[in-house]
């Protein structure tokens, strides 16, 4: 996804998930059955592989299109982040204990933020050479490989603290907020992300 479509499915989302007012700490409003993705009923977002994700995504993102045309609500033209924060969500990381979810309704048991916010899924894995396969680093708790495929979404201003009190028990760095990803600590979690793919227009959007 270029800098264009991010910025207009940022904008969509944002509009989405602003369009209710949150009168309790559930996080329902954002999960809209009428849009839930594909990939729910089978997996998660845990299962999935970039492409899977992609399209569940991009499905998902065209129903939630077509509801704010329907609903007369149009998306800014230049939203921003909306006092909201990016979260990066990586495929295959989360040990799916419910530590999140016992923290915050906005995590299910496997760290999965609500659909209402998904943005995009970004292919993370990084070529040093044009001739070299994706180098992967990820390996977590389970000794498993995983990928360094992330998806981004938006975490709405009031959930923001709560989702920082989610990180703090998630210990495999299944989730991390953007500006984390584009800053590039030492060390985060227990795997090292430093090659991981980062598009150079997502630094306008954190807010280190």
């Amino acid at each position: 996804m270029d800098q264009k479509a991010f910025k207009q499915r940022l904008n969509e989302t944002v509009a989405w998930c602003t369009r209710k007012s949150n009168l309790s700490k559930s996080a329902d409003y954002l999960r809209t059955p009428a849009i839930r993705p594909s990939v729910y009923g089978n997996s998660s977002l845990f299962m999935c592989g970039s492409n899977q994700a992609t399209i569940a995504i991009e499905t998902m993102s065209q129903k939630r299109k077509k509801l704010l045309t329907d609903e007369s609500i149009m998306p800014g033209v230049d939203a921003g982040l909306a006092g909201g924060r990016l979260l990066v969500y990586f495929l295959g990381a989360s040990n799916h204990n419910g530590a999140t979810a016992s923290i915050t309704a906005y995590f299910d048991d496997e760290d999965n933020p609500p659909w209402d916010t998904w943005i995009c899924c970004i292919a993370g894995k990084e070529l040093t050479k044009p001739d070299e396969k994706p180098f992967d680093l990820r390996i977590v708790i389970s000794q498993r490989n995983n990928t360094t495929d992330y998806v981004l979404s938006w975490v709405p201003p009031e959930w923001i603290e709560e989702v920082s009190d989610a990180m703090r028990v998630e210990v495999t760095g299944a989730i991390m907020w953007a500006d984390t990803l584009v800053s590039r600590p030492e060390k985060y979690a227990i795997f090292d992300f430093h090659r991981c793919y980062i598009p150079v227009w997502l630094e306008q959007y954190t807010v280190r």
